[in-house]
């Protein structure tokens, strides 16, 4: 498994869902990598908003499997 921070993207509100940006690992054209949609664990009312900083993690499968578990 990997923790970590990325900022996030795009948001599923209906599936609780949410496209993260890593800007630490850049895709062949230099654009930050975006995260396949990943779970939120947090099941309060809480819900990420594009561009906010949450912390993930992710499976080491190479498949971008992992669940964001709150906001920073």
């Amino acid at each position: 498994m990997n923790v970590r921070i990325g900022a996030v993207s795009s948001v599923d509100s209906v599936k609780r869902t949410a496209r993260v940006s890593f800007a630490d690992k850049p895709d062949e054209n230099g654009r930050p990598h975006i995260s396949a949609p990943l779970a939120i664990l947090n099941n309060t009312l809480w819900f990420p908003k594009v561009g906010q900083s949450v912390l993930c993690i992710l499976l080491t499968n190479g498949e971008g499997d992992g669940v964001i578990i709150g906001g920073l």
